[in-house]
């Protein structure tokens, strides 16, 4: 399966509505993104585990910017924040 080979920020862009599954759903809609039939929803932050839910404290090591359905992550921050 595809998803594997993920890294966890990548994971968590890819998970369009951000329930915390990668599925159909979010495949439909990054495909309805791409052909202009829905926007694009707002950039998250998540943290090093994929979470965009999490305190700020010492075990938040890094934190990335995602846009949802970026899965590969070459959405630059200035264009989705």
């Amino acid at each position: 399966m595809c998803e594997k080979s993920l890294t966890l920020p990548n994971k968590a862009a890819a998970d369009n509505n951000a329930n915390g599954a990668i599925e159909i759903g979010d495949v439909i809609s990054s495909l309805r993104q791409i052909v202009g039939l829905e926007e694009a929803p707002y950039a998250r932050i998540v943290d090093q585990n994929g979470h965009h839910k999490f305190m700020f404290d010492d075990q938040v090591t890094e934190l990335y910017a995602v846009a949802a359905g970026d899965s590969d992550l070459s959405w630059v921050p200035t264009e989705i924040l």
